[in-house]
């Protein structure tokens, strides 16, 4: 709150959190190189850094800021596994398996434990440390895939673990039943769904393969590389066989994650060519892709959007683009009356009318 607070007020040169105008997207973008250029690092280590920044600019409030004065600084995370903006199954798996009694050297007699939780961990990047640290550090026995199956109180997919609060030998299995299909309909009585009986009836034959999932006794190793796959019917060998040479869409892309609202879509958004039949200014507006756009491997743009700013953002004056100011100026009092998040409008908030 603080932070905020002493953006509001320039305070702080450089947005760490929000602020008017292009302050939330400039935030948002130092956010993310922060986490590229430190990945180790979490929200709360932003959140010292921002505190840093205060105490580096405003040396009379300096004090207030140190390692003795700050409480957040004593505040360690609970979790080590907690990676960026976590979901709670992540120390929630965490937790379940330090609930169990460690044993110690060569022991086998560690506290077993599981849990069934949401599946997001599995492949969205906060799971990244869960998977390549924490779970080399016990012997994970069971990956179940349920995802398939209708259980009562889960409305996200869902995946069960179980395992022993040990080090793992390199030679032990993981027993892992794979998902391939859903149910069909929800079953009235959900411990009688066709998954469920399959994962229940089959967990301990490994090597079958049932209409509903199939069960194997998979490599420790292959389980230890962010993401996983849990899926059957040969999705997993798929993958396996495409990651070498495919790369990241990280690397290929500036931005993943919230750009904007134009608030304006009638005026602002148009179907493909329309601005160039219009012979209105090409470097002012770009291809717009929604989710809905991106198919089977597969992106298509229907649409233009309206976008006067250079490649660092920064929005270009509306002289520089005669034939658009002619084109948007009848819509101009609609465009300054958008509502802003500070429950002002443009106008109000003294922001151009063209944003």
């Amino acid at each position: 709150m603080f932070v905020r607070f002493s953006e509001d007020n320039g305070l702080i040169a450089d947005p760490w959190l929000s602020g008017p105008g292009e302050r939330l997207a400039e935030a948002q973008d130092r956010h993310d190189a922060y986490f590229r250029a430190n990945p180790s690092k979490n929200d709360r280590d932003w959140l010292l850094d921002s505190f840093d920044a205060l105490a580096k600019s405003h040396r009379t409030v300096a004090g207030l800021f140190d390692r003795t004065h700050n409480p957040l600084y004593e505040v360690t995370p609970s979790y080590d596994a907690c990676y960026r903006q976590y979901a709670l199954s992540v120390p929630f798996a965490q937790r379940i398996f330090e609930l169990g009694i460690r044993a110690g050297g060569d022991h086998r007699d560690g506290g077993f434990s599981g849990l069934i939780t949401a599946n997001s961990f599995m492949k969205r990047g906060f799971g990244k440390k869960l998977i390549e640290e924490f779970f080399p550090s016990v012997q994970l026995t069971h990956a179940i895939d349920t995802s398939g199956a209708f259980i009562p109180e889960h409305g996200t997919p869902t995946v069960i673990l179980a395992g022993r609060n040990q080090m793992a030998r390199q030679s032990d299995f993981v027993r892992a039943v794979l998902g391939v299909r859903e149910e069909p309909s929800q079953p009235k009585n959900p411990e009688n769904g066709l998954v469920w009986q399959a994962i229940t009836t089959q967990v301990g034959t490994p090597g079958s393969e049932p209409e509903w999932g199939s069960v194997e006794d998979v490599e420790r190793a292959r389980l230890t590389d962010h993401p996983w796959s849990l899926s059957g019917g040969g999705a997993a060998d798929l993958m396996l066989r495409l990651r070498p040479d495919s790369g990241r869409l990280g690397d290929r892309v500036i931005r993943i994650g919230f750009y904007g609202m134009t608030h304006a879509d009638d005026a602002m958004l148009a179907p493909s060519g329309s601005f160039e039949r219009h012979q209105l200014e090409c470097e002012a507006h770009a291809s717009l892709v929604a989710g809905e756009d991106v198919r089977d491997w597969h992106l298509d743009a229907p649409n233009e959007i309206f976008h006067p700013y250079d490649s660092s953002k920064k929005l270009l004056p509306i002289e520089k683009f005669p034939n658009f100011s002619r084109f948007l100026w009848p819509a101009r009092t609609e465009l300054g009356n958008r509502a802003t998040f500070r429950a002002g409008n443009y106008f109000i908030d003294n922001r151009p009318w063209r944003e």
